[in-house]
Formats: C-alpha cells, structure tokens, sequence
C-alpha cells in the first residue's frame, strides 16, 4: 500500500467500526526496541481489554495483527476481522460522487492600480465543472493606502463553480481533490482576466450529492450528516438575508443565492454599477481537463499567480514570483553550463534577459531595467525596492524629486507581471495576442562568475 491508500484503509476500518456500534479506542505505543505502533481496542471492554488490534506502519505496506491473551473474545475478534476484511477490500474501490460548490471573487486592492465589478458573460462548462456568474453585484469597503488609511468601496460579481467529485469520504481525499482543481481554475481565471481571483467560499458539499457503493453494498446515506448540511445551508443563506445587513438576490432564485456572503448587493440604478461583461477565453475550458497543463507550465503558472495576489501590497516579493515564471518557460533545465567553482548556472540573466525581449518592446525593457540583479538583493540581502518601508503609501507631495520606489513599483513589476503573463500566454494560449522582438537588455547577476 502506498501512504495515501494507507489513510484510506484506516478510514473504512473505523468506518465499520462505526457500523458495528462498536466504540473504539486507540493509542500509539513503542516497543522496546523502539518501534512505534497503533493499537485498537473496544471501549466496553476497558483498558483489561483481552483482544487488541494492532498495526505497524512500513514503507512496504502495512502489517495488521490481532492479538488475545487471557482467552481472548470470540465476539470481539470476529469484529476486529470483519473490520480488517472490510477495510482492505473497500480500500481504492468504495467510491460515492459528492456534488460541490464553491464562491469565487476579485481580490480586492487596497492600492495601486484598481480594476473592480468583473463580470462573467456566458457560462462555461468543463466536464462536470460548471462555472458562472451567480447572485447579483455586491459591494464591500476595504482599507485604501492610497487614500490616507480611509476605507474604499469595492465592487465585485460572485463567480459560482459546481461539480463533482469521486472519492472515499468528502471531508478526506474529496475536499483535497476539489480544491486541487479550485487552485488550477482561480490560477487560468487570474491569467486570462489580469486581475487575481480567490476561492472565498467552500468548497462545501452540496445537498445533491448522492452516495454510490458498490453494487453488493451500497454505502450508507448518512442521513444525520446530511440534515446537519442542510442546517449550516440555511444557516448560511439566512446571513445573506437581512440577519447581516445582507440582502437576496434580485431574481429571488433559491439556487442563485450566495451562502455565507453578507456583502450587501449593489442596487440597479447605482452609479457606479456597469452592465460589462468580461468574456472568459475558451483556452481557460480547455486548459481545466486534467492532462491540459504539463509540470514545468503549471509550476509558471503558479508562481504568477502568487505573485499577483502580492503584487498590490508587496511588490518586492512579487517580483520574485514574476521572475520565477519567466525563468521557467525560458531556461531549459538540463543542459546548463555551471560555474566551476560553486557549480551555480551560469548564463541565467542572459536567458532570461532574452525571455523579455522576446514578449515587451525595446522601451519596456529599457524601463524594465536591471530586474534581475533587484531579485538578486531581496533574495541574498534581504533588500526591499518599493515603498513598502513608508506602509506603501504614494508620495504625492513630491514633484521635483523621482521617487526610485514608484519607479520600481509602477515600472519595473508592473512590466515583469506583463512580461510573466505575456510568456504564459504564449505558452498555453495559440491566439495570445501580440507579442514583441527586441534587443535583450542588460540583465546579468550582479554575482561573480555566475551570471
């Protein structure tokens, strides 16, 4: 058995456990030799218990013994076997398809450049996957640094996602998968639109999910587990409605609330409220099946992601994100000559000083500037460019001095994030869009030897 199948097998065995009625205790213990092992017993017959179950986890698999002394129980080795049984011929075959959901949103920006209220055209659907604009507008205030610490109003469109999962319990491997694919939608939901996109609610078991056993057994409905679903449901649905300021949705549709959002909605005749609806690329659908994204794309595309949720409150760092995804689709991982010193790569300012010229034009290369060599001191000295020493706030009263922290913000991550995103487009993407030749800029590390 592997780790993850191994979890698997104690979660049917405590399952059966339970079918039996059967309280268990447990403990982990050490032997004299120093080997850890678990052991089960059952609660009625105390810690004088004379059955034990015990097992021994190894890189082989796992090893289970039963165990009896003073004559043992026939009733409780039974159990314990049955339980054992069970565990092993339900482990990678019991599965029951749980229907999700979950709440995507804009992350907000408490600075720097603000793009709010994108709303999602048409539905997409991608296999079971289902992803929508869903509710109504609604509108939250956030802190703005730009304004003197005053709070801003921030404008956003709930995006509904659904689908379903096959799994061996949701609340084990079933929230783990599901947000696994979450964390792959809100990454090409984030590239395509330019803006960072969150899970902000769930993902949560909805009420449809429908349990499939085996076709000798099929697996129990858990009927208080679903009633009590259905409380935290309306639980959350009755915040949206008025006991926390919240308000329904304008089509009144009981599927098209938002549970557990108590943003109030905007109303129609808002000034501020727009009818634009933002187009999702059909390459996001294509990209959302399984196999659509290969490592060395998807690990780009994490690294832009992450740093585009810290681009607007930490700039510095997000450079080092940016700089990652365009070091990954363009420096070649094998291959590489190394310095015969301290066997570091060399050549990799170069390279990567060649992966912008061939996405920004030769004026924002030129403002680009030594990119390289700034995410060189913040990751070996610790080094901060922007204007983060001052809690991010723009100088405004400047006028003759240049401000190099605005410089850098403004200028030089804005342009890596484009560089980034151009470079990820271009990779996952035949119609990205335009992309620019020029002369590589001067991008070398500043190390020795090691550029």
């Amino acid at each position: 058995m592997e780790d993850l199948q191994k979890d698997e097998w104690l979660h049917h065995l405590n399952q059966r456990f339970r079918e039996l009625g059967r309280g268990v205790s447990a403990a982990t213990k050490t032997n004299e030799l120093g080997f850890r092992f678990e052991e089960r017993w059952f609660n009625e017959d105390g810690s004088n218990s004379r059955v034990r179950l015990r097992f021994v986890n190894a890189k082989q698999g796992l090893f289970v013994f039963i165990g009896t002394r003073d004559g043992g129980d026939d009733g409780a080795v039974a159990d314990l076997r049955d339980a054992v049984t069970y565990a092993i011929e339900s482990t990678g075959k019991r599965r029951e398809t749980v229907a999700w959901e979950a709440t995507l949103c804009q992350v907000p920006a408490r600075r720097g450049l603000r793009t709010m209220g994108l709303h999602l055209g048409e539905p997409f659907e991608v296999d079971d996957l289902r992803v929508e604009s869903w509710g109504s507008e609604h509108c939250e205030n956030v802190s703005a640094w730009s304004m003197g610490f005053r709070e801003s109003p921030w404008h956003f469109w709930p995006i509904r996602v659904t689908g379903k999962v096959r799994c061996y319990a949701w609340a084990k491997d079933g929230i783990e998968l599901v947000s696994a694919r979450l964390r792959v939608l809100v990454e090409l939901l984030t590239l395509a639109l330019d803006w960072p996109v969150e899970v902000r609610i769930g993902p949560y078991e909805a009420l449809a999910s429908v349990a499939m056993g085996t076709e000798a057994e099929p697996l129990p409905t858990a009927k208080a587990g679903r009633r009590a679903l259905r409380r935290i449901r309306r639980a959350l649905i009755g915040a949206v409605h008025g006991q926390s300021g919240g308000q329904a949705a304008a089509t009144g549709d009981e599927g098209l609330l938002v549970p557990g959002l108590s943003a109030p909605t905007v109303p129609e005749d808002h000034p501020w409220r727009s009818d634009a609806v933002t187009e999702v690329p059909e390459w996001v659908a294509a990209l959302l099946v399984r196999s659509g994204l290969d490592n060395e794309a998807r690990r780009a595309l994490s690294a832009h992601y992450e740093a585009t949720l810290l681009k607007a409150d930490h700039p510095s760092m997000a450079l080092l994100g940016f700089v990652a995804s365009i070091e990954t689709l363009a420096v070649p991982r094998k291959g590489l000559p190394h310095c015969p010193s301290c066997k570091a790569v060399l050549g990799s300012g170069e390279r990567f000083g060649q992966a912008l010229a061939s996405v920004l034009s030769k004026e924002g290369i030129d403002l680009v500037g030594k990119v390289y060599s700034q995410r060189s001191k913040t990751v070996h000295a610790a080094q901060l460019h922007a204007a983060e020493d001052v809690l991010g706030m723009t100088p405004s009263h400047r006028f003759f001095s240049i401000d190099t922290r605005m410089n850098f913000e403004f200028g030089t991550v804005h342009l890596a994030a484009k560089a980034s995103r151009r470079l990820l487009l271009s990779r996952l993407s035949p119609d990205s869009g335009d992309v620019v030749a020029a002369q590589a800029p001067d991008t070398s590390d500043p190390t020795p030897g090691c550029a």
